[in-house]
C-alpha cells in the first residue's frame, strides 16, 4: 500500500492540502516551532527520508512520490538525478496513478529551469525538455473533445479539469475541449461548484478566442458559448455578466463586418427565450439588424439572418417571413455560398418554423413561400442544383406541418425525378422528421436510396463517401440497424469515424431500453472501427471509442471505462505534429562541411519524410557539383532512397523538388545529370498528372544541354502526351502547363530554330483553356517565347494581358467560403473581389519573369500592373493583391527591383485604405521586397517617405537587421541551410551574432532563456521547425557538430519514452 497515506490517516487533523497536492502543518504555533533555525537539521533529516521515500516509487505508486519527487530533487540541487527521472516508466506512472500528464508538464518545466540556471548549462538536455514540456501538453490537446466529455459525464472531472489547466493556448486549440467539458458540467446536477468551474473554463474560451484564425471558426464558438449564457444554465451571475460582456466586446471588434452581425444575432437567438435577459437579447438584435444593410453578398444576408432568426421570431415574429422573402427575391444570388458559410440560405430554412406561432390564415402565404424557395434549387442549374436534397430536407418537413403532406411529397418526386442522389439526400437529411410526418413513404424511399451508393452515382469519391454515410445514419434513424452497420462497415476515409460516432451515439436512445441489444451494437460499431482493412488513424478510432463509453456508462460502467482507458491510451500513442527532419537537415550539412560524407548521408537517412530528405539531398550535392566523383556518390545514395521510400507520404513533392537539380547538373555537364533524369522519369507513372508534367519538363530541358535532337523529340512527346490527356478528359492544370513553358524559354537559345514549332503548339494548347484566370497564367508564361523576338515584342505581349486582369473587376468569387477559410488560416485577406485580385498578382509574377531577359519593359508594364491593382474595389483585396505583387518583386533580375521605387512609392501615396492594419501591411511588403532584394538604402528611402513615425520605427529596426545580415559575407553550406530557417530572419541574426560579433555563449543563453520562459509561443512543430534549429550554430561554433547530434539524440530520446509509455498504459501497466 501507500504508505504516506497511512502515515497522513494518522495526522489528518494536524496537516492541509492545498488545491495543487501539496501539504503542510496546519497550525500556525507548529508551524512555527518546527520551522525554528536550531531544528533545521532534524528537518532536513526528515526532508531526506521523504526524498527518499518518493524514489522509491516503483514500489509504492503513491501519488505523492509521483507528484513531488521532482520537486524534492530540484531542491536538493539533484539536477542529474532529475532529468534522469523521465523513463517511459515514470511517465507510464504519471497517467496510470495521476490520471493526467499535468503534473509532467510541470516536472519538465522544472528541469530545464533548473539547468538554464547551472554555471554551464546542458543545452541539448535543456531543450529537449522544452519540447517534451509542450509534447506533453499536445498529447492531451490531441484527445477529441468526445475524451473529455466522457470524463465529465462519467464523474471524472478532477482529470479532465487537471488535463484541461495544461493545455496552454496554441492557437485556440483547447477550445473544443473547454466547451465539452463546460457543458457537461451544467449539465450535471451538481450544484453550484460545477457551475463556477464551468465558468472558469468559459472565461478561458473567451480569452483565447482571438487566437482562432478563421471566422467561421469564432462564429461557431461564439454561438456555442452564447448557447451556455442564459440565466437557466446556472453560471453565477457575476461570471455570466463578465462574460456575455466580453462575447459581445468580442463581437462588436470583428474586422469583418459578417463576422460581427451574425456573432450578435447568434447570442441575441441564445437569450431571447431566458426571461432575465429578454431586454438584452432584443438590444442585440437591433444592432445585428442594423448591421444587415451593409452586407454587400446575399448569401452573407442569408447567414446573418440565420443566426439571429429564433431572435426576431421571438420578438417580431410577422417579420420572419417577410425577410426570408426578400432574401428569395434574389433568385439564384442568394444561393450562392457565402464568405464564412457553405449554403446558408439551406441554414436559414432549416431554421424558419413557419409552423409555429403563426395564425392559420397566415399558413397560406408560408406554404407559397416554401414552394418558391423549393423552385429556386429544383429549377436551377449548375452547382446550385447540386443542393436541392439539402434545401428541401428543410423545406419538406415544414409543408407537412403546415398540413401540405402531398405538396410535399410532390417536392421529394420532383427533386428526385431531376437527380436520383438528391432525392436520396432530402431523405436521409430529413430521416427523424419523415420517420414521425410520413412514416408511410419513408420504408420505400429508404430502400431506393440505398441502391444509390454505389460509386458509379457520383462524380467524386469523397461524395460517394458523404452520401454513405448520410444513408448509413438515414437507416438507423429508421430502424434498419443491419443495413446502417453494413453501410458504415465499407465507408472509408475521413467519413468513417463521424459516421460511427453518430452511429454510436444514436444507439443511446434506440436500445435505452435493452441493454444487451446495446452492448451488442456498439461491440458491432467497434468491430468496424477496428477493421484492419479500413484502419482508422488513432484519434479516429479513440473518438469511436469514447463515444461508446459514454454511451455505455449508464449500463455498464466497467465496460465503459475499459472502452475509454484504450480511447485514452490510443491517444497516448499518437504523436503530435512536428519532428526532427530539420535539425538533422542541419547536421547533414554541418558533417559534409567537415568532410563526414558518410555521416552526413547518414544523417539524411534518418529523416521522416522522403520529401524533407530529397530537398536535404539536393543541398549536398548542388554543394560538390564540380567534384564529379562525390557528385556521383550522393547522387547514387539519393536514387537508393527515392528507390526505398516509393510510394510514401509526399512521393511527388520529392521528385518535383528532385527534378531541377537534372536541369542545373546537365548545364555543368554533370555526369550524373543522365542517370538521375532517367531515374526520376521511370518513376512518374504513379504520380498525379501535374506532378509528372513537372518532373518530365525538367527532364526534357536538361537534354537540352546534352543532346539538343534528343531533347527536341522529347519536348514534341511531352505535347503529344498532352493532346491525347486533353482528348481523353484529363484536367491539366494551368499551373504546371506554364511551368513547362517558363522551362522552355530557359533553353530556348539552346534550341535555336527548333523552338517555333514547339512555341506554336504549346500557343494551340493553351488556347484551350476556357477559365479567364487560366488565360492570365499561360498568357503570360508564353510572353517569355516572344524574347527572342526582341524586349518591345515581349513588353507588347504583356501590354495585352492589362486589360484582361481589368476584365476582373466585377468578377465574383465561386466558392468565396473556401477561399475565406484557407486566407484565415494562412493570415491573408479574401473579399468579393478576390478574383480581381488574384489575376493582377498573376500577371505581376509573369512581369517578373519577364525582368530577367527584359528588366526594362517589365518594369513599365509593372507600374501598370500596380495601377490595375489600386483600381480593385475591395479593400481587403486590394490590399493583399499590392502584398502579393510586392513579395513577386525579389524574384526579379538582381538590381531590377530598386528600379520600382518610385514606383512603389506612389502606390503607397494612392492605396485608398481606410484600415491601419491594411496601409501597414502594404508599407511594409514593399519595404520588405526592396530589403529582399539587398538594398537597405532603398528601403530605408522608401519607408521614411511613406511611414508614419511609430510604424517607421519598427521599419528601420527591421532594415538594420538586413543591413547586419549583408555583413555576413559569403556563406558555407552550413550557414545557407542555417539562414533558411524559417522565414531568415531570426536565423540571420543569431548567425551574425556567431559569425561576426563572436558572441556564441550568450546568444546561447539568451535563446535558451527565451524558450524555457515561452515567449515565442509553443507549438511542438514550429519549436522543432523553427526555434530548435537556432541552436546549431551557436552549439557548433562553442562545441563542434557533435552538439548538434546530442541535441537530437536527447530529444529522440524524450520522443520514445513517450511512445513506450502510451504501449505500458495501453497494456494495463505502469
Amino acid at each position: 500500500g501507500d504508505f504516506f497515506e497511512e502515515v497522513l490517516a494518522r495526522v489528518r487533523r494536524l496537516v492541509r492540502q492545498d488545491g495543487s497536492g501539496r501539504y503542510a502543518l496546519a497550525h500556525p504555533r507548529l508551524r512555527h516551532y518546527v520551522a525554528d533555525p536550531r531544528r533545521i537539521g532534524r528537518i532536513d533529516d526528515y526532508r531526506s527520508r521523504l526524498r527518499d521515500y518518493c524514489l522509491r516509487w516503483p514500489e509504492h505508486r503513491s501519488p505523492y512520490a509521483l507528484s513531488f519527487l521532482a520537486t524534492h530533487l530540484a531542491d536538493a540541487g539533484r539536477v542529474d538525478e532529475l532529468c534522469a527521472l523521465f523513463s517511459s516508466q515514470w511517465i507510464a506512472a504519471q497517467w496510470s496513478v495521476l490520471g493526467t500528464y499535468s503534473p509532467l508538464i510541470s516536472d519538465f518545466d522544472r528541469a530545464a529551469r533548473a539547468l538554464l540556471a547551472a554555471p554551464d548549462p546542458d543545452y541539448p538536455r535543456l531543450l529537449a525538455l522544452v519540447v517534451a514540456r509542450q509534447t506533453g501538453r499536445e498529447l492531451m490537446l490531441g484527445f477529441p473533445d468526445e475524451i473529455y466529455d466522457a470524463w465529465t459525464a462519467q464523474g471524472e472531472i478532477e482529470r479532465a479539469l487537471a488535463c484541461l489547466g495544461a493545455l496552454g493556448k496554441a492557437r485556440g486549440r483547447a477550445i473544443g475541449p473547454l466547451l465539452a467539458v463546460a457543458t457537461r458540467l451544467l449539465d450535471a446536477p451538481h450544484g453550484e461548484g460545477n457551475a463556477r468551474r464551468a465558468a472558469t473554463l468559459l472565461l478561458q474560451v473567451i480569452d483565447q478566442l482571438p487566437l482562432v484564425r478563421r471566422a467561421n471558426e469564432q462564429h461557431q464558438v461564439l454561438a456555442k458559448l452564447a448557447a451556455l449564457l442564459p440565466a437557466a444554465r446556472g453560471l453565477p451571475d457575476a461570471r455570466r455578466s463578465a462574460l456575455l460582456r466580453q462575447a459581445v466586446e468580442f463581437a462588436e471588434n470583428a474586422d469583418d463586418p459578417v463576422l460581427r452581425a451574425a456573432a450578435l444575432g447568434a447570442m441575441a437567438s441564445a437569450l431571447c427565450a431566458s426571461t432575465p435577459d429578454r431586454d438584452r437579447a432584443h438590444e442585440l438584435l437591433s444592432r445585428a439588424r442594423a448591421l444587415l444593410p451593409g452586407i454587400d453578398l446575399s448569401a452573407d444576408r442569408a447567414f446573418v439572418l440565420a443566426s439571429l432568426l429564433p431572435a426576431l421570431a421571438a420578438f417580431s415574429p410577422d417579420e420572419v417571413r417577410a425577410e426570408v422573402a426578400t432574401l428569395a427575391d434574389q433568385g439564384a444570388a442568394v444561393l450562392e455560398h457565402g464568405s464564412l458559410a457553405k449554403n446558408p440560405f439551406i441554414e436559414l430554412l432549416r431554421r424558419w418554423r413557419p409552423w409555429q406561432g403563426s395564425l392559420s390564415t397566415q399558413h397560406e402565404g408560408s406554404v407559397t413561400l416554401l414552394a418558391r424557395c423549393a423552385e429556386l434549387y429544383l429549377d436551377a442549374s449548375g452547382e446550385e442544383r447540386a443542393y436541392a436534397g439539402a434545401a428541401l430536407s428543410a423545406i419538406v418537413p415544414a409543408l407537412c406541418r403546415l398540413g401540405e403532406k402531398e405538396r410535399a411529397i410532390e417536392l421529394v418526386d420532383r427533386c428526385w425525378q431531376n437527380d436520383p442522389v438528391e432525392g436520396a439526400r432530402c431523405v436521409s437529411a430529413a430521416v427523424d422528421a419523415l420517420r414521425e410526418l410520413l412514416p408511410e413513404k419513408l420504408p420505400g424511399w429508404m430502400a431506393a436510396a440505398r441502391e444509390l451508393i454505389d460509386a458509379s452515382h457520383h462524380d467524386r469519391p469523397i461524395n460517394q463517401q458523404l452520401f454513405a454515410a448520410s444513408i448509413s445514419n438515414a437507416l438507423a434513424a429508421a430502424g434498419d440497424w443491419p443495413s446502417a452497420l453494413e453501410v458504415a462497415a465499407e465507408l472509408r476515409g475521413s467519413e468513417r469515424a463521424p459516421a460511427l460516432v453518430d452511429l454510436a451515439q444514436r444507439t443511446r436512445t434506440t436500445f435505452a431500453d435493452d441493454p444487451p441489444a446495446l452492448a451488442a451494437t456498439l461491440e458491432r460499431i467497434m468491430a468496424i472501427a477496428r477493421d484492419p482493412e479500413a484502419a482508422m488513424a488513432a484519434q479516429d478510432l479513440a473518438r469511436v471509442g469514447a463515444a461508446s463509453a459514454q454511451t455505455l456508462a449508464a449500463t455498464s460502467r466497467e465496460h465503459a471505462g475499459t472502452l475509454l482507458a484504450r480511447a485514452t491510451s490510443l491517444c497516448l500513442g499518437e504523436m503530435p505534429e512536428g519532428d526532427n527532419d530539420p535539425l538533422r537537415h542541419l547536421l547533414a550539412m554541418a558533417l559534409q562541411e567537415d568532410g563526414a560524407d558518410e555521416e552526413a548521408l547518414a544523417a539524411v537517412h534518418q529523416m521522416n519524410w522522403v520529401s524533407a530528405l530529397a530537398s536535404s539531398m539536393v543541398f549536398l550535392i548542388e554543394s560538390v557539383a564540380g567534384d564529379d566523383h562525390r557528385c556521383d556518390a550522393y547522387s547514387r545514395a539519393l536514387m537508393a532512397e527515392l528507390q526505398a521510400r516509393e510510394g510514401a507520404s509526399l512521393y511527388a513533392d520529392a521528385l518535383r523538388t528532385v527534378a531541377p537539380l537534372v536541369v542545373s547538373l546537365a548545364r555543368e555537364r554533370a555526369p550524373a545529370a543522365g542517370p538521375l533524369g532517367q531515374f526520376l522519369a521511370d518513376r512518374t507513372g504513379s504520380l498525379p498528372i501535374d506532378d509528372q508534367i513537372d518532373v518530365l519538363a525538367n527532364v526534357s530541358a536538361a537534354l537540352c544541354h546534352t543532346d539538343i535532337d534528343q531533347a527536341a523529340d522529347q519536348y514534341h512527346r511531352l505535347l503529344d502526351w498532352f493532346d491525347a490527356l486533353r482528348a481523353h478528359r484529363y484536367a491539366i492544370g494551368a499551373g504546371a502547363t506554364a511551368r513547362v513553358i517558363v522551362l522552355l524559354a530557359t533553353v530556348a537559345d539552346l534550341l535555336g530554330d527548333r523552338l517555333p514549332p514547339l512555341a506554336d503548339r504549346l500557343r494551340e494548347f493553351a488556347a484551350g483553356f476556357a477559365d479567364a484566370q487560366d488565360a492570365i497564367t499561360l498568357r503570360g508564361a508564353l510572353c517569355l517565347l516572344d524574347a527572342p523576338r526582341g524586349c518591345p515584342a515581349l513588353g507588347a505581349a504583356l501590354d495585352k494581358l492589362l486589360p484582361a486582369v481589368a476584365a476582373f473587376a466585377d468578377a465574383a468569387p465561386p466558392a468565396l467560403y473556401i477561399s475565406r477559410m484557407f486566407a484565415d488560416i494562412l493570415g491573408r485577406q479574401v473579399g468579393s473581389n478576390e478574383p480581381h485580385a488574384r489575376a493582377a498578382t498573376a500577371l505581376a509574377e509573369a512581369i517578373v519573369r519577364c525582368a530577367h531577359p527584359c528588366p526594362d519593359e517589365a518594369a513599365r508594364v509593372m507600374e501598370a500592373c500596380l495601377e490595375q491593382a489600386l483600381a480593385i474595389a475591395s479593400e481587403s483585396d486590394r490590399a493583399q493583391a499590392l502584398i502579393d505583387i510586392c513579395g513577386k518583386l525579389p524574384a526579379g533580375p538582381r538590381g531590377w527591383p530598386q528600379r520600382l521605387e518610385a514606383a512603389l512609392a506612389a502606390m503607397l501615396s494612392k492605396t485608398r485604405l481606410a484600415d491601419p492594419e491594411h496601409r501597414r501591411a502594404v508599407l511594409t511588403a514593399a519595404v520588405e521586397a526592396l530589403c529582399a532584394a539587398d538594398d537597405p538604402d532603398s528601403a530605408e528611402r522608401l519607408a521614411r517617405r511613406t511611414a508614419g513615425p511609430a510604424l517607421l520605427e519598427t521599419l528601420l529596426a527591421d532594415i538594420e537587421s538586413e543591413r547586419e545580415r549583408l555583413t555576413l559575407g559569403e556563406l558555407s553550406l552550413f550557414e545557407r541551410a542555417f539562414v533558411r530557417i524559417g522565414d531568415g530572419g531570426l536565423a540571420s541574426a543569431v548567425l551574425h551574432s556567431v559569425k561576426v560579433e563572436k558572441d556564441s555563449a550568450n546568444i546561447l543563453k539568451f535563446l535558451a532563456e527565451t524558450m524555457v520562459s515561452e515567449q515565442w509561443g509553443s507549438e511542438r512543430g514550429r519549436l522543432l521547425s523553427e526555434f530548435l534549429p537556432q541552436f546549431a550554430a551557436p552549439l557548433r561554433a562553442l562545441r563542434g557538430t557533435g552538439e548538434i547530434a546530442r541535441l537530437l539524440a536527447e530529444v529522440e530520446r524524450l520522443d520514445g519514452a513517450f511512445l513506450e509509455a502510451a504501449g505500458i498504459v495501453g497494456q494495463g501497466g505502469a
